[in-house]
């Protein structure tokens, strides 16, 4: 039997599931169900396929809009900014985590 290979927002979403990102923490204190309840962090962290939401329009715009204001803040600032995919963990918790989108030309 051949194994299904995951695709990107799978393998994004399992990754996701071993951290707590910044999006996480309002809900998990409950200070913005906005995007999620704590009890919904939870079940995304324990069943991070079965318990991904379909893509919203709130989400899809996000997603699109995204080098719409990297071009817009290109052209107020002058900085270009370089796609960066990635999650960082921090080096002593590593459980707390951060995906950064893109990054700053030539800022360190």
């Amino acid at each position: 039997m051949k194994k299904q290979q995951l695709t990107e927002r799978e393998k994004f979403l399992i990754s996701r599931s071993k951290g707590i990102g910044s999006s996480d923490c309002g809900s998990i204190l409950a200070l913005s169900d906005a995007y999620s309840t704590p009890y919904e962090i939870y079940l995304s962290k324990i069943d991070p396929l079965g318990s991904a939401k379909e893509e919203n329009i709130s989400m899809l715009l996000g997603n699109l809009m995204e080098p719409v204001l990297d071009t817009l803040f290109r052209r107020q600032t002058g900085y270009d900014i370089v796609p960066h995919p990635k999650m960082y963990h921090h080096k002593e918790y590593d459980f707390l985590c951060a995906n950064i989108d893109g990054l700053i030309k030539g800022k360190a």
